[in-house]
């Protein structure tokens, strides 16, 4: 008979692992965040792997689970993918090589006849050299995330600290906890339900945190300091916001005449193509044009974000929407009035800096 507390646990963590990708979905569909649906399918693989997992010790039988291994394999890289991109904005190729490379051997050494016992009142347990691929590969992969939940929860700002701390509590059991184990399970066959259900809680914990507090998601790949919307003509500056103390900004009259002297740039090179950036001493202006109303908006951050740039392209499309009469006469600034909550809506996620 199967052990029915094996097969308990690797239910729950595969209906676990459903919501989960369920609700990343959920959240890639209303926000039409492609990088979130990378996310959801990375969780949605996992479940497919622990369903199949539940059905290998239901039936004693290997073949369900070195299928798995597949789906499990694919979902890992997924997850390295999504975690390099919302850190830098690339993904690095050593990683992404490492994970190819464990992946591989991990799927190819599943399949050799002594990787597996099928175990009669207990189920299938891994074993030998497969176990150690998939321990290394497992760790390797927890780590990363354990890495990026780290880095988040040290440079997450004070307005969304306490959620930092919570995702940094189930990234934790997510990784160290299940890992230490799941490692003990190699010994003590018992203790994989416990490590399966450390895992499913820990992901969901840290994936709730990480939903219904986004700007989590944005604290790595950036740091955004001012938004700022200036006419090109003589650069006026018709509306400023800043994300972050004003003592660490340049002063706005001082900002003004850098306005100024870049507009002037922005005429000269007019009919040369698009000014996409100014490089400042610790920033980078990115700045979109739009000649048709002598106006440029830009943003102050830390790097030149692509993720930035898209929603400072929204920002200005909805700008111009509404303001685009009110540009005529740039120095009503009753005009403007309702300007910050535009800025709020449209880049919700961006953390304050207090």
């Amino acid at each position: 008979m199967t052990d029915v507390v094996l097969v308990i646990s690797t239910a729950f963590t595969a209906i676990i692992m459903s919501i989960t990708a369920a609700v990343t979905f959920y959240h890639s569909i209303v926000h039409q965040n492609k990088l979130m649906f990378v996310f959801s399918l990375n969780w949605a693989l996992q479940a497919v792997f622990w369903y199949l997992d539940m059905t290998a010790h239901i039936t004693v039988d290997a073949l369900y689970m070195r299928i798995g291994f597949v789906f499990q394999s694919i979902a890992m890289i997924l997850l390295l993918v999504y975690l390099e991109y919302i850190s830098n904005e690339r993904i690095n190729p050593f990683f992404l090589s490492l994970a190819s490379i464990l992946a591989t051997l991990y799927i190819i050494v599943s399949w050799l006849d002594s990787s597996m016992e099928e175990i009669e009142g207990y189920g299938v347990h891994v074993t030998g050299v497969c176990r150690i691929i998939q321990i290394l590969f497992f760790l390797y992969s927890v780590l990363i995330y354990f890495r990026w939940s780290y880095k988040t929860w040290i440079m997450a700002p004070d307005d969304i600290k306490r959620s930092a701390n919570l995702l940094l509590v189930g990234s934790i059991l997510y990784s160290f906890g299940m890992a230490i184990v799941y490692f003990l399970g190699t010994f003590i066959y018992e203790l994989n339900a416990i490590a399966f259900n450390i895992h499913a809680i820990g992901i969901f914990f840290t994936v709730i945190v990480m939903i219904k507090e986004r700007k989590l998601i944005y604290v790595l790949p950036f740091k955004a300091f001012r938004l700022v919307v200036f006419e090109t003509k003589g650069g006026l500056l018709i509306y400023s916001y800043n994300w972050t103390k004003s003592e660490t900004l340049i002063h706005e009259d001082l900002f003004s005449s850098v306005l100024q002297g870049i507009s002037s740039i922005l005429r000269e090179t007019l009919n040369k193509g698009n000014l996409k950036k100014i490089q400042l001493d610790d920033a980078i202006l990115m700045l979109n044009q739009n000649p048709k109303h002598s106006i440029a908006f830009g943003i102050v951050s830390t790097k030149d974000s692509k993720i930035l740039r898209s929603w400072l392209r929204a920002f200005e499309d909805k700008f111009l929407e509404k303001y685009g009469d009110s540009i005529e006469t740039p120095t009503v600034v009753s005009n403007f009035d309702q300007v910050e909550q535009l800025v709020k809506d449209s880049f919700a996620f961006i953390p304050q800096y207090n």
